[in-house]
């Protein structure tokens, strides 16, 4: 793949785990946080993948931008519990009618937030892979207003 070996000959591939995506013409390297036995990918507020992005023009890298890689620190959270997380799904955005939300999945979200970048649980409900409408995961009470 052009963009792996374009970011591994620049000495920039990503040390964590990362799922390669698509996002128009750029190739994402985004994040991967170990949940349970599960893997969750890092997106932006939007539900676009978040990490490194190469654009590629005619099949071949033009540019790279991205986050640079840091260590993270953890803290624990409390998380709404599964039924009160889905017993409201939120409606998908500038759809007022019956667009039927057929897919969940466990993210987390960049929030940026006092010159520090947060990465909080989230789920990313879409519509037959287009529409994102994202949910937080973490209780009502512990999210900053």
């Amino acid at each position: 793949m052009a963009a792996k070996d374009f970011l591994a000959r620049n000495n920039a591939l990503p040390s964590y785990p990362y799922v390669i995506t698509i996002d128009g013409y750029d190739v994402v390297f985004s994040r991967q946080f170990q949940v349970g036995a599960e893997q969750a990918r890092l997106v932006m507020a939007d539900g676009r993948p978040y990490g490194i992005r190469v654009t590629l023009q005619n099949g071949q890298p033009t540019r790279a931008s991205g986050p640079v890689d840091q260590p993270l620190a953890e803290a624990a959270y409390p998380l709404r519990s599964a039924g009160e997380a889905l017993a409201q799904p939120p409606a998908p955005p500038g759809d007022q009618y019956s667009a039927a939300l057929n897919s969940v999945e466990v993210v987390y979200v960049v929030v940026p937030a006092g010159g520090f970048v947060y990465y909080e649980p989230a789920l990313l409900f879409t519509s037959g892979g287009i529409t994102r409408t994202l949910q937080p995961a973490v209780a009502p009470q512990f999210l900053q207003q």
